[in-house]
């Protein structure tokens, strides 16, 4: 008998040890780059303006049609197919969502947007078709009592009685940042300095965030907060919530490869002197070159006109209406180029530096399976005392990112309700939880961006183990 179970206990760790092979493969299938994504790099000295959102959304659907065996017409969660159809005029996050998800596999995106996991769960039963072929090719495991279904659901326990939107402070504040960016905007109309340019462009980092915290959330106006900067919060809710979002400093991840190559921040990626030399002269470029892009996108038909994209051309004809037309594009630029940087200095320190793993996809971890795992080693906080306020005007409400990462669809105003909760599960499991002040990891980034060759990330469990002996 002793045996027999010493046998059957090697026969079960084999089989174990196959299924975390054969994981690991499906894990790394599913967080490579897209071929959208590097098209830009193709040419070798001056590369294309890189693809938008819709063709990542369209190489996603693709793969997934081979990979995942999901019919276009269908959802695949998990190991099941649903039609969703019927539902989506009547989701409460609204219908871009749905449309976009369909066709893929979307695991990653419901158990991610959806804190309330159960009554969600419970909804899409009703729209159940039948098992999908094949095993599931996802980036992350979600298992029942692993690290984020745990937090999920202590997070509602906590949240159930508040509700996970805005508070009224939170809006207050929302319209007291619109209030006095328009002021701002009106007096650069009329003094036409560009000092005041700077100032406006600034102003413009509040309500970027403004835009961000409600752009993850049900569809609703504030969320044009984003369409006042260069960027777009459709364009966004792509690229940022459904790339960036799920898939940080992996392959798969949008911001990270729109940048390249003169600005590389996954350490498995090339990189030359000459690209370092331009990085910052790139950045002031970017703000501009994104308007454009975004707008030659629409008149090529690749994007779909929407109501919010005729902010910028407002802003632009206001200041043509008030100042000689070419001074009052250089101002247009201006004030843009400046409301990016402020973007970049409050949002690129918490995932872009030495704290954080940026290896893409061929150094993945044994830890990293689970999704909360994953954004604990990608993603770092600052400034954790701030007030709602201060999280707005000076973080463009990135601050306390880790709890963002793993809740997304949670107001900023609701974050601090839960970030107790996860310093004690990390506590209780020897998770690290990295958090500096805003100037550390500022200069942590940019001693990522200006890396020597073979400088590689150390984990912050292995750092912390070093201080420990």
């Amino acid at each position: 008998p002793q045996q027999l179970a010493m046998a059957r206990n090697e026969v079960e760790a084999k089989a174990e040890a196959f299924r975390m092979s054969s994981m690991w493969e499906r894990l790394r299938a599913a967080r490579v780059a897209l071929p959208s994504q590097r098209a830009h790099l193709a040419k070798e000295w001056l590369p294309d303006i890189p693809f938008g959102g819709e063709e990542w959304i369209e190489d996603k659907r693709a793969r997934d049609k081979v990979s995942n065996n999901v019919p276009p017409h269908l959802w695949r969660i998990h190991d099941k197919l649903y039609d969703l159809t019927p539902f989506v005029e009547g989701h409460p996050g609204g219908r871009d969502w749905l449309l976009w998800t369909q066709g893929t596999e979307c695991t990653l995106e419901f158990e991610t947007h959806h804190i309330n996991h159960d009554k969600a769960a419970r909804l899409l039963a009703k729209y159940y078709v039948g098992e999908a072929e094949g095993d599931c090719v996802a980036a992350f495991t979600f298992e029942k009592h692993g690290m984020y279904k745990t937090l999920q659901r202590q997070a509602w326990d906590v949240l159930k009685q508040t509700g996970t939107g805005p508070t009224t402070q939170m809006l207050a504040l929302s319209y007291l940042a619109l209030a006095v960016w328009l002021i701002s905007f009106s007096f650069l109309c009329l003094s036409g300095t560009y000092s005041m340019a700077m100032l406006t462009g600034v102003l413009l980092t509040p309500l970027i965030g403004i835009g961000h915290n409600f752009f993850h959330q049900r569809d609703q106006l504030l969320a044009w907060c984003m369409d006042f900067s260069a960027f777009s919060q459709h364009q966004w809710r792509i690229s940022h919530a459904l790339s960036h979002h799920l898939y940080p400093n992996l392959d798969a991840d949008l911001e990270i490869t729109m940048f390249e190559p003169y600005a590389g921040f996954l350490r498995s990626q090339q990189r030359s002197s000459f690209i370092v030399a331009i990085a910052i002269v790139f950045y002031i470029i970017t703000a501009p070159i994104d308007i454009v892009r975004h707008y030659v996108s629409i008149a090529k038909g690749n994007s779909t006109p929407r109501p919010e994209q005729l902010i910028k051309i407002v802003q632009l004809l206001s200041l043509i209406a008030c100042q000689p037309w070419l001074h009052a594009l250089a101002l247009f630029t201006t004030m843009h180029i400046f409301g990016f940087l402020g973007v970049v200095a409050t949002s690129f320190p918490v995932h872009r530096t030495e704290y954080g793993w940026t290896n893409g996809c061929q150094e993945a971890e044994e830890e990293q399976a689970d999704y909360a795992r994953h954004i604990l080693l990608t993603t770092q906080d600052y400034g954790p005392d701030l007030s709602l306020f201060a999280s707005l005007w000076c973080a463009g409400s990135f601050n306390n990112h880790i709890v963002h990462h793993l809740f997304p669809t949670l107001d900023l105003s609701k974050q601090k309700l839960l970030k107790p909760l996860i310093l004690q599960y990390c506590k209780e499991n020897n998770i690290p939880y990295v958090q500096h002040s805003f100037v550390t990891l500022l200069v942590a980034m940019f001693k990522l961006m200006f890396r020597r060759s073979g400088l590689w990330y150390t984990s912050p469990r292995a750092l912390l183990n070093a201080k420990q002996d």
